[in-house]
């Protein structure tokens, strides 16, 4: 179960650096993209919508940005409060679950089933 948990870690700990990666070269190739597009021959008119666009694109890349931050945040307080709430109900319920098992088995059974044992 360790190595299992172990794994899933990773594999989001990579994704998420991946992530951030992508996102700051798109960033990157955003400014590129509105240097290239200002040095162009294209008309003022063309020239000003695609500025325009890419620095559309800039705040909603900024955004989605700001986003996954809450959502990491999110996900963050999600495992480190309920997960270990959860796991440790679970298990007092089993150690519960366990302990009336040993304590019940000092009754006798006196079911027909139990005599043929």
């Amino acid at each position: 179960m360790k190595r299992i948990l172990s794994i899933i870690i990773i594999f989001m700990f990579v994704s998420c650096a991946s992530y951030s990666e992508k996102v700051e070269q798109n960033k990157t190739d955003l400014y590129r993209s509105e240097q290239i597009v200002r040095d162009s021959n294209i008309s003022k008119k063309d020239k000003d919508f695609v500025i325009e666009t890419l620095k559309n694109t800039k705040k909603l890349l900024n955004k989605g940005v700001a986003e996954s931050v809450l959502a990491d945040r999110w996900r963050d307080w999600v495992f480190d409060k309920w997960l270990y709430i959860s796991l440790f109900a679970l298990g007092m319920v089993t150690l519960l679950v366990f302990k009336f098992r040993s304590w019940f088995s000092w009754i006798p059974d006196f079911s027909a089933l139990g005599a043929i044992k």
